[in-house]
């Protein structure tokens, strides 16, 4: 939380001022699906209503296990939204290790992709019953709930502010000498990195990013994602690539 003397660094802060300025403007393209400013900050507005209604609040932790696609944009978005804190993780861990992350980190949510529910199921079984379970399907998938129900017959919550030290993402190291370790990403990390990024490599409204790696990793979702997205003009587009 931020009080009335500090700057208000939430990268919702960055969706709202571009949906604002250029509301049809896509920000994202997957496939034939395509999604404007405004669609994207109206969906996880409603998705972070959803993650409330089921107990998620400033500080917790809101694990992502997916492929690339929209959804995993706007879970980062919703997180944030209501304060809480992103956790992409590694879709190539064995289900011991993705355990031990959800459990060291402590995740309130688990939002999986319909394509490594067996991976997600696997390591969560052991797991307590309070953890949230969320699938990226469009089918019903026993013991999930799906991802586009998440906003259904709820009201989106007022935003939170963020402070510059506030956690915006959790990223976990590969553990190869030992236990994977968490890496608290801040937002004014985020912010300072795409703010040298966009001078050094020069960003403009013209620029389209390719997200060819997963979005997992740190490279390719602060490279690729974060800087376009915040481009000094709104036009540019993230296309996500599948797999």
């Amino acid at each position: 939380m931020v009080s009335p003397m500090r700057p208000d660094m939430s990268w919702c802060s960055v969706l709202e001022h571009h949906a604002r300025r250029t509301p049809n403007t896509p920000i994202a393209v997957f496939g034939d699906h395509v999604v404007t400013y405004r669609e994207m900050e109206e969906w996880t507005a409603a998705v972070a209503g959803g993650l409330q209604a089921r107990g998620v609040g400033a500080g917790d932790v809101v694990g992502l296990l997916s492929y690339n696609n929209l959804e995993f944009l706007a879970t980062i978005f919703a997180a944030n939204h209501l304060g809480a804190i992103a956790m992409p993780v590694n879709w190539r861990l064995a289900a011991p290790e993705l355990r031990f992350i959800l459990e060291h980190s402590g995740a309130r949510v688990l939002v999986c992709d319909d394509a490594l529910i067996d991976l997600a199921n696997e390591a969560t079984a052991p797991l307590p019953g309070d953890l949230v379970r969320v699938c990226i399907s469009a089918r019903k998938v026993d013991g999930w709930e799906r991802f586009a129900d998440l906003g259904a017959g709820t009201t989106p919550p007022a935003r939170v502010s963020a402070a510059g030290d506030d956690v915006h993402r959790l990223m976990y190291t590969s553990g190869t000498t030992g236990r994977p370790k968490g890496v608290m990403l801040t937002h004014a990390n985020l912010a300072w990195k795409n703010y040298a990024h966009i001078t050094e490599l020069g960003f403009t409204a013209a620029d389209i990013g390719l997200a060819c790696g997963p979005l997992y990793h740190v490279a390719d979702k602060r490279v690729v994602s974060d800087d376009v997205v915040n481009a000094e003009k709104p036009k540019s587009w993230l296309r996500q690539v599948g797999q």
